[in-house]
């Protein structure tokens, strides 16, 4: 399953419903300050502390350029949950299939986390990934 790295706890500011935050984590474990090797994204695990069930949260991998290509995005949700990570496959005519998944991404450890429609809340969304490596 790989190991595990504490990605993100953000903190969201704003209005009840509509607060939002973000966090770019560029290669360490938020806690302990470990290194988050290149490799394969086998999961996420999303802790909703305290949040309204209109909650999105976008978790990213950071590309060499700087740009994100978001990895997982939940909308209007505030259900603690574990998220294994497959890839769309595409058709030589450039179709996206929606059966045929391959798996894993690969990521480079750097990590962006955004939140949005949320309530104003210190460490409201706390994100883990597991990294094959």
């Amino acid at each position: 399953m790989g190991k595990w790295y504490k990605l993100a706890s953000i903190t969201t500011t704003g209005s009840a419903g509509s607060a939002t935050g973000s966090a770019t984590n560029y290669g360490k474990d938020v806690d302990s300050g470990a290194p988050i090797p290149s490799g394969f994204v086998m999961a996420y695990y999303v802790d909703f502390t305290t949040m309204p069930p209109t909650t999105d949260v976008t978790i990213s991998r950071v590309l060499p350029n700087g740009a994100t290509a978001a990895m997982l995005t939940l909308t209007d949700k505030n259900t603690d949950g574990y998220y294994p990570v497959k890839e769309a496959s595409y058709s030589t005519a450039g179709i996206v299939s929606t059966t045929d998944l391959i798996y894993p991404y690969t990521a480079n450890g750097q990590f962006a986390v955004s939140v949005a429609q949320g309530d104003a809340v210190a460490n409201g969304v706390v994100v883990w990934v597991a990294i094959e490596s």
